[in-house]
């Protein structure tokens, strides 16, 4: 038997049940954990009720007790005997009965909104800073992760009846959640989902709003998926929300690492910075015995995995480029339908694996479900089907072929490291002869450079370049597509290129210069139903605008 057989078998990775959990990252007796935050609910009846996730009313005092003898430090202004519905840190979200935590951000402060959260109901705050009012305060360091403390006792600490599978890296998270979900609903079992397409309970799921939410949303979620009967939940894990402490008390038996490209650098300021928000998913969050599957072509991924083992912490290896790794897959082809590729288990071939989307980094997400599954116990053919009938993963290289010949690709690609995927994988996949078009923009208050470098990559790899708008938030979008445009001199792309704000307009123009053969990559927007404005999210899906486009040139469309 192989050696990574053996490893999986000895981990007790081989049990297709929930097993007994290991404990929290943190070392904690995670059964006494949840005896005393789970004994504030026994008894209390849910009614059915799933929409927020929160339990009924629970005493102030008791959730600061329960925190204190856990070793949270806090003071305790006022008199706590009042009873807790929810906690949030949104005005809009707050009901009766909530408790408000007052969040410096960015463009708001949320001590300063104090007064909106009291009108509408809120009957306790969470303060830096004690404020002028006679509800109880609770001052502490940290907000968010004070917030994610109560939001976890207030949903019953659901993730401790799940088995929580975190994904993360700059791409592939969605993809690899989708499949790794295919697996498992393949295999019977009810899975929750969380990542930057849709929130799933299980049964019921909603557009999302952001990767990774705040941690009263991912608990209300997990509760959720808890009261549908989920076994697994899968989700993905943004920097953004490893770092501001949106995963609080939430306990990962299995989590991956995909890739690390420059991107959020205007959030992190240095790579180094975004590395360590992503290794922190590994190192705080996951169980010690738990599963971890890092890809060691990525040289992110390598320091990873190096620095796993020399915390004695278990791991497995994917690549595409090493046999040697604990999991290597062998490409056999790309086409416009998909790929196809060996996959071997530390040396040994286990089997053949069919992926129904175009693109090798698509191998690499495909092999880090097949490794997490086999990780969490389940066979190589229960692996390898869910994989091969993944229905589809939306917004991710959705092929279309159109009436004329040509070939439409919707992706979400927004980086330069995406985009370069991308075009890499449509340049491995079409015909000779055949042009490559790409359509793309970029998104407002984000780093900028990265607009130039999308440009100069596109007129590098294209026959010609469409740049358009992308999520302009609050700048100008024209100006977002000069910086497009001087990346696409920069690579030669003079003459082979346009500009077209409406992005609407922007896909008629493509459309109407394809021919028979050619490939247009639209890229950026990928599943979304709305555009970015300023503040406002005004309707725009590409998938429909594609679609009103053709009909309008009296061409068809072929979904692959």
């Amino acid at each position: 038997m192989c050696d990574i057989l053996c490893r999986v078998l000895a981990s007790g990775g081989a049990q297709t049940s929930a097993p007994a959990r290991d404990g929290e990252a943190q070392g904690r007796d995670r059964a006494g954990q949840r005896d005393r935050g789970s004994a504030l609910l026994e008894g209390r009846q849910r009614g059915g009720q799933v929409r927020r996730g929160f339990e009924l009313a629970v005493k102030l005092l008791d959730v600061l007790r329960v925190l204190r003898e856990e070793g949270e430090s806090f003071e305790l202004i006022g008199d706590a005997d009042v009873e807790l519905t929810g906690v949030t840190n949104h005005t809009s979200q707050v009901r009766r009965g909530y408790m408000y935590v007052c969040v410096r951000g960015a463009r708001f402060d949320g001590h300063e909104l104090a007064d909106d959260a009291l009108e509408r109901g809120a009957v306790a705050l969470v303060v830096e800073r004690p404020l002028e009012h006679g509800v109880p305060q609770v001052v502490v360091t940290n907000p968010r992760r004070f917030m994610g403390r109560v939001s976890s006792i207030l949903c019953g600490r659901p993730s401790r009846a799940l088995r929580v599978v975190g994904i993360t890296g700059t791409n592939g998270k969605t993809t690899t959640t989708f499949m790794l979900r295919s697996i498992l609903v393949g295999l019977g079992f009810k899975v929750g989902l969380m990542g930057t397409v849709v929130y799933s309970d299980g049964e019921e799921e909603v557009e999302a709003d952001r990767t990774t939410p705040e941690s009263w949303e991912v608990q209300g979620w997990m509760r959720r998926a808890v009261d549908r009967g989920c076994t697994f939940f899968v989700m993905e894990a943004s920097s953004h929300g490893l770092q501001m402490d949106r995963l609080v008390d939430v306990s990962f038996e299995a989590s991956a690492f995909t890739n690390l490209t420059p991107e959020h650098l205007d959030f992190h300021g240095t790579m180094e910075g975004y590395y360590q928000a992503k290794r922190s998913l590994f190192f705080d969050y996951t169980a010690p015995g738990g599963v971890r599957v890092v890809n060691v072509d990525d040289e992110w991924g390598s320091r990873l995995s190096s620095e796993l083992r020399r915390a004695g912490l278990p791991s497995f290896s994917l690549s595409l480029l090493d046999p040697s790794a604990d999991f290597f897959a062998a490409v056999e082809g790309v086409d416009m339908r998909g790929a196809r590729a060996q996959v071997f288990e530390g040396g040994c071939l286990a089997g053949q694996l069919l992926v129904p989307m175009i693109g090798r980094y698509n191998v690499y997400n495909a092999l880090t479900a097949y490794a997490l599954a086999r990780g969490l116990g389940f066979s190589v053919e229960e692996a390898l089907r869910g994989i091969r009938e993944l229905r589809r993963v939306p917004g991710r290289v959705e092929v279309r072929r159109l009436s004329n010949g040509a070939w439409a690709v919707i992706d979400y690609a927004h980086s330069p490291d995406a985009l370069e995927k991308l075009i890499s994988a449509a340049r491995e996949a079409m015909g000779e002869g055949g042009r490559l078009v790409a359509l793309f923009g970029f998104g407002g208050d984000r780093y900028l450079r990265n607009a130039w470098e999308m440009g100069k990559l596109a007129a590098e790899r294209c026959d010609f370049v469409v740049i358009t708008m992308d999520n302009p938030r609050f700048d100008d979008p024209m100006e977002i597509a000069r910086h497009i445009e001087a990346g696409v001199v920069a690579g030669g792309g003079q003459g082979r290129y346009a500009i077209e704000i409406d992005r609407k307009e922007a896909i008629r123009r493509a459309v109407r210069f394809s021919r028979d053969g050619d490939v247009l990559l639209l890229a950026g927007k990928g599943p979304e139903s709305y555009m970015i404005v300023g503040d406002e999210h005004l309707p725009y899906n590409e998938e429909r605008a594609l679609r009103e486009v053709l009909e309008e040139e009296g061409l068809g469309l072929e979904v692959v």
